[in-house]
Protein backbone atom coordinates (compact mmCIF):
# COMPACT_ATOMS: atom_id res chain seq x y z
CA UNK A 1 0.00 0.00 0.00
CA UNK A 2 1.28 3.47 -0.89
CA UNK A 3 2.02 5.65 2.21
CA UNK A 4 -0.57 8.42 2.53
CA UNK A 5 2.16 11.07 2.75
CA UNK A 6 3.28 10.22 -0.80
CA UNK A 7 -0.21 10.35 -2.33
CA UNK A 8 -1.30 13.10 -4.69
CA UNK A 9 -4.63 14.67 -3.76
CA UNK A 10 -6.74 15.80 -6.73
CA UNK A 11 -9.92 17.86 -6.83
CA UNK A 12 -11.80 17.07 -10.05
CA UNK A 13 -14.62 19.23 -11.41
CA UNK A 14 -17.05 18.23 -14.16
CA UNK A 15 -20.69 19.11 -14.67
CA UNK A 16 -21.05 16.16 -17.06
CA UNK A 17 -22.34 12.90 -15.56
CA UNK A 18 -20.61 10.98 -18.36
CA UNK A 19 -17.20 12.59 -17.68
CA UNK A 20 -17.53 12.13 -13.91
CA UNK A 21 -17.99 8.42 -14.58
CA UNK A 22 -14.92 8.50 -16.82
CA UNK A 23 -12.82 10.16 -14.12
CA UNK A 24 -13.99 7.64 -11.57
CA UNK A 25 -12.94 4.84 -13.91
CA UNK A 26 -9.56 6.48 -14.63
CA UNK A 27 -8.58 6.84 -10.98
CA UNK A 28 -10.16 3.67 -9.60
CA UNK A 29 -6.94 1.72 -10.27
CA UNK A 30 -4.46 4.53 -9.57
CA UNK A 31 -3.39 3.92 -5.99
CA UNK A 32 -1.05 6.95 -5.90
CA UNK A 33 -3.93 9.41 -6.22
CA UNK A 34 -6.68 10.50 -3.86
CA UNK A 35 -9.50 12.09 -5.82
CA UNK A 36 -12.59 14.06 -4.95
CA UNK A 37 -15.01 14.65 -7.83
CA UNK A 38 -17.47 17.57 -7.68
CA UNK A 39 -20.15 18.67 -10.12
CA UNK A 40 -20.69 22.39 -9.48
CA UNK A 41 -18.62 25.47 -8.77
CA UNK A 42 -19.97 25.91 -5.24
CA UNK A 43 -18.80 22.41 -4.29
CA UNK A 44 -15.40 23.17 -5.76
CA UNK A 45 -14.97 26.37 -3.73
CA UNK A 46 -16.21 24.69 -0.55
CA UNK A 47 -13.82 21.77 -1.04
CA UNK A 48 -10.85 24.07 -1.60
CA UNK A 49 -11.62 26.05 1.52
CA UNK A 50 -12.04 22.96 3.73
CA UNK A 51 -9.48 20.45 2.40
CA UNK A 52 -5.92 20.41 1.10
CA UNK A 53 -5.32 19.47 -2.54
CA UNK A 54 -2.20 19.26 -4.66
CA UNK A 55 -3.93 19.94 -7.96
CA UNK A 56 -7.24 20.83 -9.60
CA UNK A 57 -8.66 19.21 -12.74
CA UNK A 58 -11.36 21.19 -14.56
CA UNK A 59 -13.43 19.51 -17.29
CA UNK A 60 -15.73 21.97 -19.04
CA UNK A 61 -17.71 22.42 -22.20
CA UNK A 62 -15.95 24.97 -24.44
CA UNK A 63 -19.10 27.10 -24.49
CA UNK A 64 -18.88 27.62 -20.73
CA UNK A 65 -16.07 30.16 -20.97
CA UNK A 66 -17.47 32.32 -18.14
CA UNK A 67 -17.57 29.30 -15.83
CA UNK A 68 -14.11 28.21 -16.95
CA UNK A 69 -12.58 31.59 -16.18
CA UNK A 70 -14.30 31.74 -12.78
CA UNK A 71 -13.04 28.30 -11.77
CA UNK A 72 -9.51 28.99 -12.97
CA UNK A 73 -9.56 32.25 -11.00
CA UNK A 74 -10.42 30.30 -7.85
CA UNK A 75 -7.89 27.50 -8.27
CA UNK A 76 -4.80 29.26 -9.65
CA UNK A 77 -5.14 32.73 -8.15
CA UNK A 78 -6.99 32.30 -4.87
CA UNK A 79 -5.40 28.96 -3.93
CA UNK A 80 -2.21 28.98 -6.06
CA UNK A 81 -2.86 25.41 -7.23
CA UNK A 82 -1.63 23.93 -10.51
CA UNK A 83 -4.67 23.36 -12.68
CA UNK A 84 -5.26 21.08 -15.65
CA UNK A 85 -8.02 22.31 -17.94
CA UNK A 86 -9.55 19.43 -19.92
CA UNK A 87 -11.42 20.60 -23.01
CA UNK A 88 -12.54 19.45 -26.44
CA UNK A 89 -10.86 22.35 -28.22
CA UNK A 90 -7.35 23.48 -27.20
CA UNK A 91 -7.96 26.88 -28.84
CA UNK A 92 -9.91 27.84 -25.72
CA UNK A 93 -6.59 29.07 -24.34
CA UNK A 94 -7.10 32.32 -26.26
CA UNK A 95 -10.32 32.94 -24.31
CA UNK A 96 -8.84 32.55 -20.84
CA UNK A 97 -8.92 35.89 -19.03
CA UNK A 98 -6.76 34.99 -16.03
CA UNK A 99 -3.90 37.53 -15.74
CA UNK A 100 -0.64 36.59 -17.44
CA UNK A 101 1.25 36.11 -14.18
CA UNK A 102 -0.94 33.10 -13.30
CA UNK A 103 -0.78 31.34 -16.67
CA UNK A 104 2.22 29.19 -15.72
CA UNK A 105 -0.02 27.26 -13.31
CA UNK A 106 -2.40 26.16 -16.09
CA UNK A 107 -2.00 23.11 -18.32
CA UNK A 108 -4.49 22.46 -21.14
CA UNK A 109 -5.28 18.88 -22.13
CA UNK A 110 -7.41 18.26 -25.19
CA UNK A 111 -9.69 15.26 -24.88
CA UNK A 112 -8.58 12.66 -27.48
CA UNK A 113 -11.41 11.22 -29.55
CA UNK A 114 -11.76 8.35 -32.01
CA UNK A 115 -12.57 8.88 -35.72
CA UNK A 116 -16.23 8.74 -34.68
CA UNK A 117 -15.82 11.65 -32.23
CA UNK A 118 -16.14 9.27 -29.29
CA UNK A 119 -13.79 9.68 -26.33
CA UNK A 120 -10.79 7.37 -26.71
CA UNK A 121 -10.68 6.17 -23.10
CA UNK A 122 -7.31 4.41 -23.10
CA UNK A 123 -5.54 7.32 -24.79
CA UNK A 124 -7.33 9.83 -22.56
CA UNK A 125 -6.33 7.94 -19.42
CA UNK A 126 -2.68 7.70 -20.52
CA UNK A 127 -2.46 11.39 -21.44
CA UNK A 128 -4.21 12.52 -18.28
CA UNK A 129 -1.98 10.52 -15.92
CA UNK A 130 1.14 11.66 -17.77
CA UNK A 131 0.04 15.32 -17.60
CA UNK A 132 -0.69 15.05 -13.87
CA UNK A 133 2.72 13.51 -13.15
CA UNK A 134 4.57 16.08 -15.27
CA UNK A 135 2.68 18.93 -13.58
CA UNK A 136 3.52 17.58 -10.11
CA UNK A 137 7.22 17.31 -10.98
CA UNK A 138 7.18 20.93 -12.14
CA UNK A 139 5.30 22.01 -9.01
CA UNK A 140 7.71 20.22 -6.68
CA UNK A 141 10.67 21.86 -8.40
CA UNK A 142 9.06 25.25 -7.70
CA UNK A 143 8.20 24.50 -4.10
CA UNK A 144 11.60 23.18 -3.10
CA UNK A 145 10.28 19.71 -2.26
CA UNK A 146 12.70 17.86 -4.50
CA UNK A 147 16.35 17.32 -3.61
CA UNK A 148 18.72 20.02 -4.72
CA UNK A 149 22.47 19.68 -5.19
CA UNK A 150 24.27 18.26 -2.17
CA UNK A 151 25.85 20.56 0.42
CA UNK A 152 28.03 20.11 3.52
CA UNK A 153 26.23 20.02 6.87
CA UNK A 154 27.92 23.22 8.05
CA UNK A 155 26.52 25.24 5.15
CA UNK A 156 22.98 26.60 4.69
CA UNK A 157 20.56 24.32 2.86
CA UNK A 158 19.46 27.29 0.74
CA UNK A 159 20.36 30.93 0.27
CA UNK A 160 17.28 33.16 0.11
CA UNK A 161 17.63 36.68 -1.28
CA UNK A 162 14.71 39.03 -0.63
CA UNK A 163 14.62 42.22 -2.69
CA UNK A 164 12.29 45.00 -1.58
CA UNK A 165 11.71 48.69 -2.11
CA UNK A 166 8.79 51.11 -1.69
CA UNK A 167 5.79 49.29 -0.23
CA UNK A 168 7.86 46.22 0.59
CA UNK A 169 8.58 46.73 4.28
CA UNK A 170 5.24 45.41 5.56
CA UNK A 171 5.33 42.19 3.50
CA UNK A 172 8.98 41.82 4.48
CA UNK A 173 8.03 42.14 8.16
CA UNK A 174 5.42 39.42 7.64
CA UNK A 175 8.00 37.06 6.14
CA UNK A 176 10.56 37.73 8.89
CA UNK A 177 8.05 37.34 11.74
CA UNK A 178 6.93 33.94 10.46
CA UNK A 179 10.35 32.35 9.91
CA UNK A 180 10.86 29.54 12.47
CA UNK A 181 13.97 29.37 14.64
CA UNK A 182 14.66 25.96 13.06
CA UNK A 183 15.39 27.58 9.68
CA UNK A 184 18.28 25.75 7.95
CA UNK A 185 18.82 28.37 5.27
CA UNK A 186 20.50 31.79 5.23
CA UNK A 187 18.53 34.88 4.24
CA UNK A 188 19.90 38.05 2.63
CA UNK A 189 17.65 41.12 2.71
CA UNK A 190 18.14 43.98 0.28
CA UNK A 191 15.79 46.81 1.23
CA UNK A 192 16.05 50.11 -0.61
CA UNK A 193 16.64 52.50 2.30
CA UNK A 194 19.03 55.40 2.94
CA UNK A 195 22.02 54.56 5.13
CA UNK A 196 20.76 56.74 7.98
CA UNK A 197 17.67 54.54 8.46
CA UNK A 198 19.35 51.14 8.09
CA UNK A 199 20.14 50.37 11.74
CA UNK A 200 16.68 51.43 12.90
CA UNK A 201 15.22 49.16 10.23
CA UNK A 202 17.33 46.22 11.47
CA UNK A 203 16.45 46.87 15.12
CA UNK A 204 12.74 46.80 14.34
CA UNK A 205 13.06 43.54 12.40
CA UNK A 206 14.96 41.96 15.28
CA UNK A 207 12.03 42.68 17.61
CA UNK A 208 9.72 40.45 15.55
CA UNK A 209 12.21 37.79 14.40
CA UNK A 210 12.99 34.42 15.96
CA UNK A 211 16.37 34.50 14.20
CA UNK A 212 19.28 36.90 14.61
CA UNK A 213 19.31 39.75 12.10
CA UNK A 214 22.43 41.81 11.52
CA UNK A 215 23.97 44.11 8.97
CA UNK A 216 26.42 42.06 6.97
CA UNK A 217 30.08 42.88 7.59
CA UNK A 218 33.35 41.97 5.99
CA UNK A 219 34.44 38.49 7.08
CA UNK A 220 31.03 37.31 8.30
CA UNK A 221 30.61 33.54 8.00
CA UNK A 222 27.52 32.46 6.08
CA UNK A 223 25.80 29.97 8.36
CA UNK A 224 22.33 28.40 8.61
CA UNK A 225 19.67 30.31 10.51
CA UNK A 226 21.13 33.78 10.09
CA UNK A 227 19.47 36.77 8.44
CA UNK A 228 21.79 39.36 6.92
CA UNK A 229 20.78 42.84 5.76
CA UNK A 230 22.97 44.14 2.95
CA UNK A 231 23.34 47.91 3.47
CA UNK A 232 23.37 50.59 0.79
CA UNK A 233 26.54 51.63 -0.98
CA UNK A 234 28.64 48.53 -0.41
CA UNK A 235 30.22 46.07 -2.79
CA UNK A 236 28.96 42.62 -1.83
CA UNK A 237 30.79 39.38 -2.68
CA UNK A 238 30.65 35.85 -1.28
CA UNK A 239 33.81 33.76 -1.22
CA UNK A 240 34.00 30.01 -0.76
CA UNK A 241 36.97 28.64 1.16
CA UNK A 242 37.92 24.96 1.04
CA UNK A 243 40.58 23.55 3.35
CA UNK A 244 41.83 20.09 4.24
CA UNK A 245 40.09 20.27 7.60
CA UNK A 246 36.79 21.68 6.35
CA UNK A 247 34.24 20.70 3.75
CA UNK A 248 33.99 24.37 2.91
CA UNK A 249 33.22 27.74 4.40
CA UNK A 250 31.55 30.74 2.85
CA UNK A 251 32.56 34.25 3.87
CA UNK A 252 31.24 37.66 3.02
CA UNK A 253 33.59 40.19 1.49
CA UNK A 254 32.24 43.68 1.93
CA UNK A 255 33.89 46.81 0.58
CA UNK A 256 32.43 50.14 1.61
CA UNK A 257 31.99 52.37 -1.41
CA UNK A 258 32.51 56.10 -1.54
CA UNK A 259 29.21 57.96 -1.42
CA UNK A 260 29.54 59.48 -4.85
CA UNK A 261 25.94 58.79 -5.84
CA UNK A 262 22.52 58.14 -4.38
CA UNK A 263 22.51 54.55 -5.63
CA UNK A 264 21.00 52.21 -3.05
CA UNK A 265 21.69 48.51 -2.46
CA UNK A 266 21.35 46.51 -5.64
CA UNK A 267 19.10 43.45 -5.53
CA UNK A 268 20.71 42.44 -8.83
CA UNK A 269 24.21 42.49 -7.35
CA UNK A 270 23.33 40.44 -4.27
CA UNK A 271 21.34 37.85 -6.21
CA UNK A 272 24.11 37.50 -8.78
CA UNK A 273 26.82 36.98 -6.17
CA UNK A 274 24.76 34.63 -4.02
CA UNK A 275 23.75 32.36 -6.90
CA UNK A 276 27.37 32.25 -8.08
CA UNK A 277 28.10 30.28 -4.88
CA UNK A 278 24.82 28.54 -4.06
CA UNK A 279 23.83 27.72 -7.67
CA UNK A 280 20.48 25.84 -7.76
CA UNK A 281 20.05 26.29 -4.00
CA UNK A 282 19.32 29.99 -4.45
CA UNK A 283 15.80 31.32 -3.90
CA UNK A 284 15.12 34.85 -5.12
CA UNK A 285 12.09 36.75 -3.82
CA UNK A 286 10.95 40.09 -5.26
CA UNK A 287 8.54 42.23 -3.24
CA UNK A 288 6.85 45.56 -3.88
CA UNK A 289 8.95 48.38 -5.33
CA UNK A 290 9.55 50.83 -8.15
CA UNK A 291 11.95 50.25 -11.02
CA UNK A 292 13.49 47.05 -12.32
CA UNK A 293 16.10 46.17 -9.68
CA UNK A 294 16.05 42.38 -9.41
CA UNK A 295 15.44 41.48 -13.06
CA UNK A 296 19.10 40.79 -13.89
CA UNK A 297 19.61 38.99 -10.59
CA UNK A 298 16.54 36.83 -11.19
CA UNK A 299 17.90 35.97 -14.62
CA UNK A 300 21.18 34.80 -13.06
CA UNK A 301 19.28 32.68 -10.54
CA UNK A 302 17.32 31.03 -13.35
CA UNK A 303 20.52 30.40 -15.31
CA UNK A 304 21.78 28.47 -12.27
CA UNK A 305 18.47 26.53 -12.01
CA UNK A 306 17.40 28.30 -8.82
CA UNK A 307 13.86 29.48 -8.05
CA UNK A 308 12.34 32.96 -8.34
CA UNK A 309 9.21 33.96 -6.42
CA UNK A 310 7.38 37.23 -6.95
CA UNK A 311 4.80 38.99 -4.81
CA UNK A 312 1.49 39.01 -6.68
CA UNK A 313 0.62 42.31 -8.28
CA UNK A 314 -2.75 42.55 -6.52
CA UNK A 315 -1.10 42.81 -3.10
CA UNK A 316 2.04 44.75 -4.07
CA UNK A 317 1.66 48.47 -3.33
CA UNK A 318 3.98 49.22 -6.25
CA UNK A 319 4.24 46.60 -8.98
CA UNK A 320 7.35 47.93 -10.75
CA UNK A 321 9.92 45.42 -9.45
CA UNK A 322 7.68 42.33 -9.36
CA UNK A 323 6.01 43.33 -12.62
CA UNK A 324 9.33 43.62 -14.48
CA UNK A 325 10.37 40.13 -13.37
CA UNK A 326 7.00 38.74 -14.48
CA UNK A 327 7.21 40.48 -17.87
CA UNK A 328 10.70 39.04 -18.35
CA UNK A 329 9.14 35.59 -17.76
CA UNK A 330 11.56 34.85 -14.93
CA UNK A 331 9.04 34.15 -12.15
CA UNK A 332 8.47 30.53 -11.18
CA UNK A 333 5.56 31.53 -8.97
CA UNK A 334 3.55 34.73 -8.40
CA UNK A 335 2.13 34.44 -4.89
CA UNK A 336 0.51 36.43 -2.09
CA UNK A 337 2.88 37.05 0.79
CA UNK A 338 1.31 34.34 2.97
CA UNK A 339 2.14 31.68 0.39
CA UNK A 340 5.67 32.98 -0.10
CA UNK A 341 6.08 32.63 3.66
CA UNK A 342 4.79 29.05 3.55
CA UNK A 343 7.16 28.24 0.70
CA UNK A 344 10.36 29.34 2.40
CA UNK A 345 9.35 27.85 5.75
CA UNK A 346 8.86 24.38 4.26
CA UNK A 347 12.09 24.17 2.26
CA UNK A 348 13.89 20.87 2.83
Amino acid sequence: MTPRSSLTSLLVFSDSFFMREIFDKVFSHEEKFITKIVKNSQDLETSLSNDRFHMVLLECNNKQIVTINKLIQVSVKNYALPTILIVADSEIETKITVPLQYRNRIQILKRPVSPYEILDFDLFRAKLITTIKETMVKQRSRSGVHQKSSYPANLPAYAIVIGSSTGGIEPLRYLVSHIPKTMISTIFIVQHLPVAFMQTFINRLNKISKLSIKQIENGDMIVPGQIFVVPPDVRFILQKEVTESSAGKIKAKIEVQLHTSNKLSSVDEVMTNVTAIFKDRTIGIILSGMGDDGVNGARKIKENEGVVLVQDLDSAILDGMPGEVIRAQLADEILPIERISHYINTLK
